[in-house]
C-alpha cells in the first residue's frame, strides 16, 4: 500500500484531508508541525501533502527543506 503524510496547521485540517484519501490505495498520517514531520522516516512515504501555514513555521520553509531529504512527491 502506497503511503501519503498531511502536513496541516490543525488536527481538524490533517482529519478533512485525511478523509479525502483515506479508503483509496493509501495509507494516511497527519502530522501538525514540522518539527513532527522531520522526526518521521521520509523514505517510507510516497506522497507528501504540506499545508502553508503550520503550527510553527511556513510551510514553504518546510517544504524547500523536504525537496533535499525525500524522492516523495511533494504538495504544498
Amino acid at each position: 500500500m502506497k503511503k501519503v503524510l498531511i502536513a496541516a496547521r490543525t488536527a481538524e485540517a490533517c482529519r478533512i484531508l485525511g478523509e479525502r484519501v483515506d479508503g483509496t490505495a493509501y495509507e494516511v498520517t497527519t502530522a501538525t508541525d514540522g518539527m513532527t514531520v522531520r522526526g518521521i522516516d521520509l523514505s517510507r512515504y510516497d506522497v507528501i501533502f504540506i499545508s502553508v501555514p503550520l503550527e510553527n513555521e511556513s510551510g514553504l520553509e518546510l517544504l524547500s527543506e523536504l525537496r533535499e531529504k525525500t524522492a516523495a512527491h511533494l504538495i504544498a
